[in-house]
């Protein structure tokens, strides 16, 4: 018989915070088909895992859902950067210790930025990628793409990014002719590109007010050219065990700047008039 278990709500400290974890199982024949674990505060459906089984052996862990309120948190207001990094990890620390078979979480990372006005939104993975080295999984739960020979590669390839080497960095005609900027762009472009050394500086060199309305338009075609034949926005993973370590996504030659990164808060990097999103109901840290 199909039975669902509505088991009862938790209440969790972390922090400054506290959260309310809300379990659920499905049951058949006295066996668990699916278990799922939602967090949240006053507004109590923010972040969710499930879990799938095998004859009643779990086999797996999906980081479902993900969705920013203020009210994620019960009583006080969940700060969006920071505080979703303490809830996220609440739940995922909870979780495992319901069940401890299961240490690795798989997602998709769906972020987007968009402006707060309609309009077309810009992937947030490339474009902390472009300003960090790295994705904000990476660097706050020291994520992995699934397939690990695809990641070491990516990671290699990102330091193209921060490369002073002779032709590391392409010339203007052929930047245009990859990027595929609009016209009204080339020039101002161009004074920003020649005048630097990497594509970092460049990136840095693009004025926080106008740097989303700037990159919109051609940011995924450069990474896409750059590493998109190893990167991908789906199968990514978390280990529960490895979450807190602050190497991040960084190879050697990148890790001395970690410490320095792990101080800039995402938000810092765009204007304020464009903001983080869930896209399509999934992942809006």
């Amino acid at each position: 018989m199909l039975r669902l278990l509505e088991m009862n709500e938790t209440e969790v400290q972390a922090g400054k915070y506290t959260f309310k974890i809300i379990e659920n199982k499905l049951e058949y024949g006295g066996l668990p088909l699916s278990y799922t674990l939602k967090i949240g505060g006053d507004y109590d459906r923010c972040v969710s895992v499930s879990y799938s089984f095998r004859n009643g052996v779990p086999i797996s862990a999906t980081l479902a859902y993900l969705h920013y309120e203020p009210e994620c948190s019960i009583g006080s207001t969940l700060v969006r950067d920071t505080g979703s990094v303490f809830m996220i990890k609440t739940l995922l620390r909870f979780a495992y210790h319901k069940i401890k078979d299961v240490h690795l979480f798989t997602f998709d990372d769906m972020s987007h930025i968009a402006p707060r006005h309609p309009g077309r939104p810009l992937k947030l993975a490339f474009f902390l990628i472009a300003y960090h080295d790295m994705t904000w999984y990476e660097k706050n739960f020291n994520a992995t793409m699934i397939d690990k020979e695809k990641y070491l590669r990516y990671r290699q390839r990102v330091l193209c990014l921060t490369n002073k080497e002779e032709k590391a960095k392409v010339d203007y005609q052929s930047f245009l002719e990859i990027i595929k900027a609009p016209a009204n762009q080339h020039d101002i472009l161009k004074t920003w590109y020649e005048s630097s050394a990497t594509y970092r500086d460049f990136f840095n060199k693009i004025p926080k007010d106008v740097r989303c309305d700037m990159l919109l338009p051609w940011l995924h075609n450069f990474m896409t050219h750059f590493i998109g034949d190893v990167f991908s926005d789906k199968g990514w993973e978390i280990d529960i065990h490895t979450m807190n370590k602050r190497t991040g996504g960084h190879t050697n030659r990148t890790r001395k700047h970690s410490k320095r990164s792990k101080r800039i808060r995402t938000h810092s990097l765009f204007p304020s008039n464009y903001h983080i999103i869930h896209y399509e109901e999934m992942h809006t840290m």
